[in-house]
């Protein structure tokens, strides 16, 4: 568990590092992609998660399977969309590299 917990803390450790070091004209559209890429996959992952009429046991899996994949990209869409809103504030706060 302490390898995967080390791979997922490098990888936000990276995306802050990327945020911040980004234009400040750049992270402000950032966020609002983020946004709406985070907003899109829910609404993905909310349409494919409810079964249809005709649906059989092979659609319904792989709707599942959609609506899973939909809501870990709206998580990582939400995440990155925290660290674009920090790292438009870091410079003010002094937290900024």
């Amino acid at each position: 568990m302490e390898p995967l917990l080390a791979t997922v803390g490098g990888w936000l450790g990276s995306a802050w590092n990327w945020a911040v070091g980004l234009n400040g004209a750049l992270q402000v559209p950032l966020v609002l992609v983020c946004c709406v890429a985070a907003c899109a996959c829910c609404i993905i992952g909310r349409r494919m998660s409810s079964p249809g009429i005709m649906d059989g046991a092979g659609s319904a899996a792989v709707r599942t399977l959609l609506a899973v994949i939909a809501y870990i990209g709206a998580v990582v869409f939400t995440i990155l969309m925290v660290f674009g809103l920090a790292a438009v504030f870091a410079p003010l706060l002094g937290i900024a590299m």
